[in-house]
């Protein structure tokens, strides 16, 4: 999976998902449409139990979210 603003990794059944989207993590056009396709494609998947989200970014989540 390759996305803009999130970097995806596998441990057996769960993603670890790490939301890069500079400079605060905020949430525009370009991270939604990369959650969207990433719940999609896990949905999909029946080898995906659990998504774990962190931030990139030490400061913040996701702006206008949190």
């Amino acid at each position: 999976m390759m996305f803009d603003t999130l970097k995806v990794n596998r441990e057996e059944a769960v993603l670890l998902v790490e939301i890069a989207a500079p400079p605060m993590n905020l949430l525009g056009p370009a991270l939604v449409r990369d959650l969207v396709s990433l719940i999609a494609a896990a949905e999909a998947d029946d080898g995906t139990r659990v998504l774990v989200f962190r931030s990139a970014d030490p400061d913040y989540f996701i702006s206008h979210v949190d």
